[in-house]
């Protein structure tokens, strides 16, 4: 049986690494959780799959891990997809369509002037909304690490597809809580709750609501696989903005940017759906 390493950066027992390899060993397989600082209990050179959880770190033992072994995400995949920057550079490298961002704070200024709004990143490796200002209201900083023009529209749609292997394994829509829950929550309605479609804003990814017609379902996930491909991307998540034309097709589609460390452990139908796929991956290995 193929041996199976999850590459983590902690082995705390309720975080999302634990979630995937109590689904992993559900399905029978064996596997192990490792970390990058630490010489494993058991024996590296035996690790046939190494599925990296987020972790961009060189592990120490990396020199015992054999040549044949497949890993599902390099440190420097990590290493670039946690980067706003990198991953932009590696996305428009490989001629993706990725949204349109600038280090040139004139170019910004040029979109504002155009009548486009802004995303400023202060952090390049902020998630959740964290280290962003947007323009406007706010005015648009002179320092910032990147900066991206937004689209709008009511017809902007937001996707992730999940990705194993490289391929496509399943998508899901970008939401907005009801009024009620977010009142419940106390999210403030103003325009950075509007517009930064974050999970503290009042923002969810959702399976039961996705109105992607089945064409466009397979232009976002030819696209995912595509920059998957690109960055070395074996498994994870890439977020996807498309913009339909009303008549089952697609005005606009670009890549936002990838993920290497999914958030699993409140996400059953997610982990069900990978930990699968997965064991379908590792089963079918002909090497």
């Amino acid at each position: 049986m193929s041996k199976i390493f999850i590459l983590c950066r902690n082995k705390n027992n309720r975080n999302s690494s634990a979630a995937l390899e109590r689904a992993l060993l559900a399905e029978g397989l064996d596997v192990y959780r490792v970390t990058a600082n630490r010489i494993p209990l058991r024996r590296v050179e035996d690790a046939d799959f190494i599925i990296n959880h987020g972790v961009s770190a060189v592990p120490i033992w990396i020199d015992r891990v054999k040549g044949t072994c497949i890993w599902l995400n390099a440190p420097n995949t990590v290493r670039i997809s946690a980067d706003k920057l990198r991953s932009q550079e590696a996305l428009e490298a490989a001629s993706i369509p990725c949204l349109e961002a600038t280090t040139e704070y004139n170019r910004a200024v040029d979109w504002l002037t155009e009548g486009s709004r802004v995303v400023s990143r202060l952090t390049l490796s902020g998630s959740q909304g964290r280290g962003i200002v947007l323009s406007p209201p706010d005015g648009l900083p002179v320092h910032a690490g990147l900066y991206t023009k937004v689209v709008e529209g009511d017809g902007v749609r937001e996707y992730r597809v999940y990705i194993v292997g490289g391929k496509a394994v399943d998508m899901v829509q970008k939401r907005r809580f009801g009024a009620d829950r977010r009142e419940r929550d106390n999210i403030e309605e103003n325009e950075y709750t509007r517009t930064i479609r974050a999970h503290r804003n009042g923002w969810v990814f959702s399976r039961n609501n996705n109105d992607a017609t089945p064409e466009i379902q397979h232009h976002i996930n030819e696209l995912a696989e595509r920059t998957a491909s690109a960055i070395g991307l074996g498994w994870g998540g890439i977020d996807l903005i498309a913009v339909p034309n009303g008549k089952g097709n697609l005005k606009d589609l670009r890549v936002v940017e990838p993920n290497t460390s999914i958030g699993l452990s409140g996400d059953g139908a997610t982990l069900t759906i990978l930990s699968a796929a997965i064991k379908d991956m590792v089963m079918h290995d002909n090497r």
